[in-house]
């Protein structure tokens, strides 16, 4: 188990300094904020967001980061995942627990090894997205609950499952999973009931409070952006109903699904039905989509795999060492989609940083770390994707980044006009080629 762990983590700390980039701009919202609240970077968050985890969670690593005499920015920025992958570490040995805990020790440690090798987990987990730590708390709650448990631990459940609402709001559907694996009985439930919703005022109704100004501020914000405006902070907003279904093999391995038949026909319906289908069918509800989203379906996806490995061992061993053998490369293949991140932008608004200009336009700030290493001084502008030429024309910045693939004749005439002559590109350290213009 131990080895399980040292390993994993050792290849999200690898992930988190060779793919320093981001992937989707959300990830980078909690490193700003973290950054605001430590060392003051001028930053106004989203106000969809709830922010008690960049707040009190990232930000005090920045901090003590800041306060031991760190000071580069890239360097800070790569410390804030650090919270994430402990968390990481801390769910596989939640998922070996919960194994031993509900089926036996071969069924723990089997699922602990499927969710140690698993992309989802290492890629997000090394990264700023912040749903690893509703792992911890789902799990963590899961764990708590059964046959034997007491008031204070159903209380506890309650608050850890409140927790994970802090991280996305859509981590709140895993309360009626909760809530359906349990055979309650009626002091639990209300001990359970009444922390959950204790801890959704006060990790949402009252930070919001004291952080937005108004009670449930960015839940309210939040609910008119999904449901009202059906808006999303991506370029594919929306994607049908079946999305996650017709990408099942990218997210669950293909060995792993004889072994989830086996356990779901044997003896895992209600924990299926809890934790995997009541989930999936509420995340494909909702127009927009990605496999991100799945993280805490994940590990109870495995968990049941694990057992149908063990029945299966029963009858037909080597084919369920096989099976589960096999299903390790597989769930390590798309580990490089951190490649992906925006590592090569990073790069070029370090270099930009070095340079000291006062102004530079951008296409989408985001993939470049915002201000967090250009600094509070400098104007950014965004000139989009693709970019307009006559933005740049109009401001006349000092520099312009953009991708590569998106440079053509009119760009290079309206930064020569801006007095860009100079160009500089930025590839092979991971996500889009740069060029700049400066």
């Amino acid at each position: 188990m131990l080895l399980f762990v040292v390993v994993s983590s050792a290849v999200r700390v690898y992930l988190a300094h060779a793919h320093y980039g981001f992937q989707t701009g959300d990830d980078l919202e909690i490193a700003e904020e973290a950054f605001r609240r430590a060392v003051g970077l001028v930053h106004p968050p989203w106000s969809i967001r709830n922010l008690l985890v960049p707040d009190l969670v990232v930000a005090p690593f920045v901090a003590a980061a800041h306060a031991g005499g760190v000071r580069d920015p890239l360097l800070l920025a790569t410390v804030a995942r650090y919270p994430f992958i402990l968390f990481s570490a801390l769910n596989i040995v939640l998922v070996y627990l919960l194994g031993r805990r509900w089926y036996n020790e071969r069924t723990g440690v089997a699922a602990a090894a499927l969710y140690a090798v698993h992309w989802i987990p290492l890629v997000y987990g090394s990264s700023l997205h912040p749903r690893a730590l509703a792992v911890t708390c789902i799990l963590g709650a899961a764990l708590l609950l059964g046959e034997r448990t007491s008031v204070a631990r159903a209380a506890l459940a309650g608050a850890l499952s409140a927790l994970a609402v802090t991280t996305r709001y859509s981590e709140a559907i895993f309360v009626t999973s909760l809530l359906v694996a349990v055979q309650w009985r009626r002091d639990r439930l209300a001990a359970f009931a009444a922390s959950w919703v204790l801890g959704v005022c006060t990790f949402i109704g009252l930070y919001d409070r004291l952080t937005w100004g108004r009670w449930f501020g960015s839940l309210r914000e939040f609910a008119e952006l999904v449901f009202v405006e059906r808006d999303a902070s991506s370029l594919v907003v929306s994607q049908p109903p079946w999305w996650y279904a017709a990408n099942l093999l990218h997210w669950v391995p293909a060995t792993v699904l004889p072994l989830l038949f086996i356990a779901i026909r044997r003896s895992e319906r209600r924990h299926a039905l809890a934790y995997i289908v009541i989930p999936l069918v509420a995340l494909s509800a909702i127009f927009h989509k990605e496999l991100r989203y799945l993280q805490v379906i994940v590990p109870f996806v495995l968990l049941i795999a694990a057992r149908g490995f063990t029945l299966l061992r029963e009858r037909r061993p080597r084919l369920a060492t096989a099976l589960l053998i096999l299903a390790m490369p597989l769930a390590v293949a798309r580990i490089g989609v951190a490649e992906r991140r925006s590592t090569n932008a990073v790069t070029a608004a370090l270099w930009l940083a070095e340079q000291r200009v006062p102004h530079v336009a951008l296409s989408q700030p985001w993939a470049y770390g915002g201000r967090l290493f250009l600094g509070n001084a400098v104007l950014i502008t965004d000139i989009k994707i693709p970019p307009e030429p006559r933005w740049i024309r109009d401001h006349r910045p000092d520099a312009v980044a953009v991708f590569t693939s998106t440079v053509n004749d009119a760009l290079r005439a309206a930064c020569m006009q801006a007095g860009l002559t100079r160009t500089k590109t930025f590839a092979n350290r991971g996500g889009r080629e740069v060029t700049v213009f400066h």
